[in-house]
């Protein structure tokens, strides 16, 4: 038991990772809400990235509109399940470890909106091409998979090359 739980404790930076993502998101959210809400939109960096505020009631690209349960199940799921992950150290690289806390924290910040309003306040907009609004949470989620997607290709190939090299003093040489 003891082990278990030092082993559990060398995993809390990777807890920590996703707390602060939730943090940053949901204090961003409130901003929005109380400053982009009556406005509209506003410029941040102008032809680049400005605000407008939406509340997205489905998930990616609005697909699944007030599909709450299951917007609201399926990343709980997922969450608990990311969480035992970095616990027990299912992943051995730090990448793999770091990008799945950074989709942990983005799901938990659109699961928290979803299940307390029914809807996932978005924000950011591109303005140099049409692309959906979207929140600090969808970057962490978007960004933090597919480098996860990555670090496990990467870590796989290097793990499948080990187990395919012979051990180096196992060939009993004088």
């Amino acid at each position: 038991m003891q082990i278990r739980f030092k082993q559990a404790a060398r995993q809390l930076p990777y807890l920590i990772i996703p707390l602060v993502i939730v943090v940053i998101d949901q204090l961003v959210k409130r901003w929005a809400a109380e400053n982009l809400a009556a406005a509209g939109t506003a410029e941040f960096i102008p032809g680049l990235v400005g605000f407008r505020y939406a509340e997205n009631t489905g998930a990616a690209f609005s697909i699944m509109k007030n599909m709450r349960f299951i917007l609201v199940a399926l990343p709980a799921v997922f969450s608990a399940a990311a969480a035992v992950l970095i616990l027990i150290r299912k992943f051995g690289s730090r990448l793999e470890l770091i990008t799945l806390a950074c989709v942990l924290g983005g799901a938990v910040g659109n699961l928290i909106d979803r299940a307390a309003h029914g809807y996932v306040i978005d924000m950011f907009e591109f303005l140099f091409f049409k692309f959906p609004i979207f929140n600090v949470a969808d970057i962490f989620v978007t960004v933090g998979g597919a480098l996860f997607c990555a670090a496990y290709i990467t870590a796989e190939a290097k793990r499948e090359k080990q187990k395919k090299e012979p051990a180096k003093d196992a060939g009993g040489t004088v």
